[in-house]
C-alpha cells in the first residue's frame, strides 16, 4: 500500500507542478490584454498596487462610460480613477471595492454610482472571463461570485479547470506570449467615451419589453448598507450619484420613485450626498445619448463637466 501512495505522488506531483505552471502562463499574459472592453488594466492597477487616487468612482456602465476623470481631475485638482464595471450590480462592485481596498491606500471620496439595477441580481457572471488570471485561491472573488451560474469551487481551487471550455481566453493568452507588450490601454484609469449615434434597434427592444418592475436582491441590498457602515467607519466620504437617463426612460420602470427614495433614505442616514440628475437638462435633448441608458461622447463631457462644477459647489470632497 505504501508503495502504491509512493507511486501515485509520483505520478500526481508532476502533473500538479506542470498544471500550475500552465496556469500561471495562460493567466499572466491574459492579463496582458486590452480586451475584455478593459476590464483587465483596472484589475492590473488593484492588484498591482497602482491605484493612488483621492477620488474614485463606482457603478455599472452608466458609471464607466458616463463619468470621465480627466475632466474631474482637471477641476477638482485631485487624482481619479474610474472602476465602473460593465453589467455588474453593486454585488461584484463591492468585490472590486474589497479588493482595491486590499492592495491600494484608501481614497478620501467614493463617487457610487446608482440606478434601478444597482441592486437587481442577474443568474449568470456578466463577461466572466475578465476573473479569470485572478481567481486561483482567490477566496474574495470565490464569495462573490459563487452565487452566479459559471464558475465552481472546483474553478478556485484547481490549477486549469477554470480554462476548461474558454477556448478565446485560451487562445488570447499564448498570442499575448509572443506579441510585444507595449499595448495601449483601451481606458484611461477605467473610463471610455462611446462616439455613437443614437441605437435604434435597442431602443425599439426596450419599447417592445414595455413596463417592468425592478426586483431588488435583499443580500445585495444589505451589502450596501455594509458598504456605507463600513466607509463611514474608514471616514471615507460617499456621495450617490444617479447619472443621466434619457427622459423617456422613466415610463418604462413602474417602481422608479421607490428607488429615489431608497438612496435618499441611505445618503440621509449616512450623512451622505445625493446627486441626482435623472430631471438635468440634458436628460431631454436626445443628442447627448446613444441609447436612453448610455450618453454619447458629447454628453459624457458636458455631463462630466456638470457633476465636477456641483461636487465643488457642495464642497463635497475635500482637498
Amino acid at each position: 500500500m505504501r508503495k502504491f501512495l509512493i507511486a501515485l505522488l509520483y505520478f500526481i506531483l508532476p502533473v500538479v507542478i506542470a498544471s500550475y505552471g500552465l496556469d500561471v502562463f495562460i493567466s499572466k499574459n491574459l492579463l496582458k490584454s486590452n480586451t475584455s472592453p478593459g476590464n483587465y488594466n483596472a484589475w492590473n492597477d488593484i492588484y498591482k498596487g497602482q491605484v493612488n487616487a483621492d477620488v474614485v468612482i463606482y457603478g455599472s456602465s452608466r458609471a464607466s462610460m458616463q463619468i470621465d476623470p480627466h475632466i474631474l481631475e482637471d477641476s477638482l485638482k485631485l487624482k481619479v480613477y474610474n472602476f465602473g464595471m460593465l453589467g455588474h450590480n453593486f454585488l461584484t462592485q463591492y468585490l472590486r471595492h474589497i479588493e482595491y481596498l486590499k492592495y491600494n491606500p484608501q481614497p478620501k471620496q467614493i463617487i457610487m454610482c446608482v440606478d434601478y439595477f444597482s441592486f437587481e441580481k442577474r443568474e449568470d457572471l456578466y463577461e466572466s472571463d475578465q476573473f479569470l488570471p485572478y481567481m486561483l485561491w482567490n477566496f474574495n472573488i470565490w464569495r462573490y461570485a459563487k452565487s452566479y451560474d459559471g464558475f465552481s469551487l472546483l474553478d478556485h481551487v484547481v490549477p486549469l479547470v477554470r480554462y476548461v471550455g474558454k477556448a478565446t481566453a485560451k487562445k488570447k493568452a499564448f498570442s499575448m506570449a509572443f506579441m510585444k507588450s507595449n499595448m495601449k490601454p483601451l481606458k484611461y484609469k477605467g473610463f471610455k467615451s462611446t462616439d455613437k449615434p443614437w441605437d435604434k434597434t435597442m431602443e425599439e427592444a426596450r419599447l417592445k419589453r414595455g413596463i417592468y418592475t425592478i426586483s431588488n436582491d435583499t443580500n445585495t441590498v444589505n451589502l450596501f448598507y455594509q458598504f456605507l457602515q463600513e466607509c463611514e467607519e474608514q471616514n471615507i466620504k460617499v456621495t450617490l450619484v444617479y447619472t443621466p437617463e434619457y427622459f423617456e426612460e422613466k415610463k418604462l420602470v413602474l417602481n422608479r420613485d421607490e428607488t429615489f427614495k431608497f438612496f435618499k433614505q441611505v445618503s440621509t442616514q449616512y450623512n451622505n450626498t445625493f446627486l441626482n440628475y435623472v430631471d438635468d437638462s440634458i436628460c431631454y435633448k436626445k443628442e447627448y445619448f446613444y441609447n436612453s441608458l448610455h450618453l454619447n461622447k458629447k454628453g459624457v463631457d458636458l455631463f462630466s463637466k456638470k457633476l465636477a462644477h456641483d461636487l465643488k459647489k457642495l464642497d463635497v470632497v475635500e482637498k
